[in-house]
């Protein structure tokens, strides 16, 4: 007979644990029963713990998914809304732009036509044209006596001063900047320095040279100084453009268009007379410092500005007052 396995035990064998194969009298099975209940209910409780710590997870799991899915669809849907918005934004942009191309075109032509009939309307006979001359004359060496005296330094450019009664007043001026301009101007890469070039050669060919310098030079200070940023001035856009566009000032009536168009643009700012103040100064000193106006031409407009028929002149004339003061004080 086979006795019970257990170290301590003399008693005969009565069952055998089918887990482990022990061969147990009936008093030590009930024991080791128990053992085996036990650690089995410690298991199952393991597992339940195992069980549900894999449901939490699961549970953050899903909960993490279905938070960046949606973030995902929202970063979706905002990026197309981005793409909607910058494609209306170009389209608009485009239309604005082939409108204002048109708008421009029709202003050249009814001031080209302006100019055909205020040149047919103007004819006089050769008498009186001699008089007229002989006249202009007679003012312009007066006026050039007078101008000598009040500068001790003449400029050595070669452009002469006239008198008000030899110019003909600029009739309805440009009063605007081109978009497609200001874009080229603001661009000081080299880029668009052609393109600049061809539009002002060949787009603006049948406008009046004075009327497109003034469009050329109000689009300048538009690329210079935006009224969206009242104190920032960027000046790297007037030294680099300035060399190329001395070319188009050709004479004093030109210059006189320059002053017109800073004139024009400082007015339309609309900002405090001391801003105004330093701006006129600013751009009248940059103007003559690089011979593009002389001191004669800046006088004749703060003697004669109200003869050439922009508004606000009084106003700048203020405005310009201190600079002409200086410019007098040190021509002495």
């Amino acid at each position: 007979m086979v006795n019970c396995e257990e170290s301590t035990c003399t008693n005969i064998q009565s069952a055998i644990c089918l887990h482990c194969l022990r061969r147990l009298c009936s008093m030590h099975i009930l024991v080791h029963e128990k053992i085996i209940s036990k650690e089995t209910n410690e298991l199952y409780e393991q597992i339940d713990e195992v069980a549900e710590q894999l449901n939490v997870s699961l549970q953050h799991i899903h909960t993490a998914y279905e938070e960046s899915r949606q973030k995902l669809n929202t970063w979706r849907q905002d990026h197309i809304d981005k793409i909607k918005q910058k494609h209306t934004e170009q389209y608009q942009k485009d239309n604005l732009t082939k409108l204002e191309d048109e708008l421009t075109q029709r202003l050249i032509k009814e001031q080209q036509d302006s100019t055909q009939l205020e040149l047919n309307g103007n004819k006089i006979d050769e008498s009186s044209v001699i008089q007229m001359n002989s006249s202009q004359q007679q003012y312009t060496n007066s006026q050039l006596l007078a101008t000598n005296r009040a500068i001790s330094s003449p400029s050595n450019q070669t452009i002469s001063t006239t008198s008000p009664l030899s110019r003909t007043p600029i009739k309805r001026p440009i009063m605007f900047s081109s978009k497609k301009i200001v874009k080229y101007f603001k661009n000081i890469s080299g880029s668009d320095d052609q393109n600049l070039e061809d539009y002002i050669v060949k787009d603006l060919h049948s406008l009046s040279h004075v009327n497109n310098i003034m469009l050329v030079f109000l689009s300048l200070f538009d690329a210079w100084h935006s009224r969206n940023l009242s104190i920032v001035y960027n000046d790297e856009t007037l030294s680099y453009h300035i060399k190329n566009l001395k070319k188009y000032i050709k004479k004093q009536e030109h210059q006189l268009t320059v002053i017109a168009a800073i004139q024009v643009f400082i007015d339309n700012c609309k900002y405090c007379d001391s801003q105004s103040n330093t701006m006129f100064t600013n751009l009248f000193q940059f103007f003559l410092t690089n011979e593009c106006i002389t001191k004669e031409t800046i006088i004749d407009w703060y003697k004669n500005g109200d003869y050439y028929g922009y508004e606000g002149f009084q106003k700048a004339k203020l405005w310009a007052q201190p600079f002409f003061k200086d410019l007098i004080d040190n021509s002495l």
